[in-house]
């Protein structure tokens, strides 16, 4: 957990060093325009006019919101430029919530944790794994903070090994039946229409892939089924078979 909580720390220090820097030649651009008199800056980091007749500061890699004045009294807020208004991770107003991200369970704590205020953080549903709980994660936060949150949950996952296990046993071969649990549903339209398919790893670590019986169509990911069918192992991994003609399928 300390990789996940360290990647967000830096992805909070890489992005405050940005804003300041974008803020420092916003600054040194108002100045320009105004021989050489800086803005005023409050509490909240906004900034003033600190004079009437304050010019906006009109360098080539500002845009500001349309409708713009150019001219401003003593004490009246200055515009932002559009990209600085949005980068700026502490304004709700610019937070999004189209971030979603894959993570053990054990992982929400942490991300809310680092993510004070800079993120509101849910989860949806949960699911299992060899023993480990996992969810979705959903971010609302600034655009650029919720791309590197989600690839630091990333990168951790990977670090800390906590995916299904590599190491299989051999699939079964030709008519068997098979216990295990469901890792993947997927919805796809075939030849025939809309294709039903499932992964099920079984108690040795073994795949089998196929169509989800009917009498089981509701299965979702995460439970544990029982069927038998014809298997056919693949020519590329012994640990991994194709079935079909699944029956006597049931939910455990």
């Amino acid at each position: 957990m300390k990789k996940l909580a360290d990647l967000i720390c830096a992805a909070k220090v890489d992005l405050l060093a940005n804003m300041q820097a974008r803020a420092a030649r916003l600054e040194k651009a108002f100045a320009n325009a105004n021989q050489g008199l800086h803005p005023k800056q409050d509490c909240n980091g906004r900034h003033h006019a600190p004079c009437d007749g304050y010019v906006l500061a009109s360098d080539d890699w500002l845009d500001y919101p349309q409708g713009t004045q150019e001219f401003y009294g003593k004490g009246e807020f200055l515009p932002i430029p559009v990209d600085m208004e949005k980068s700026d991770c502490a304004r709700k107003v610019h937070w999004s919530n189209n971030h979603k991200a894959k993570c053990p369970l054990s992982f929400v704590e942490v991300i809310e944790k680092n993510t004070e205020g800079w993120a509101d953080i849910d989860y949806g549903k949960t699911w299992e794994i060899d023993g480990v709980q996992w969810c979705y994660v959903y971010i609302t936060a600034n655009s650029n903070f919720g791309v590197k949150l989600v690839d630091a949950i990333k990168d951790s996952i990977e670090s800390v090994s906590v995916k299904v296990a590599t190491v299989k046993g051999d699939a079964p071969i030709g008519k068997a039946t098979i216990k295990g649990y469901v890792s993947g549903i997927k919805f796809y339209e075939g030849a025939y229409g809309i294709e039903h398919k499932m992964m099920v790893v079984l108690e040795n670590g073994a795949t089998v892939y196929g169509s989800v019986p009917a009498s089981i169509c509701s299965v979702e990911r995460g439970q544990n089924v029982e069927f038998s069918a014809t298997f056919e192992v693949s020519n590329n991994d012994k640990g991994h078979a194709f079935f079909k003609r699944p029956t006597k399928a049931k939910i455990l």
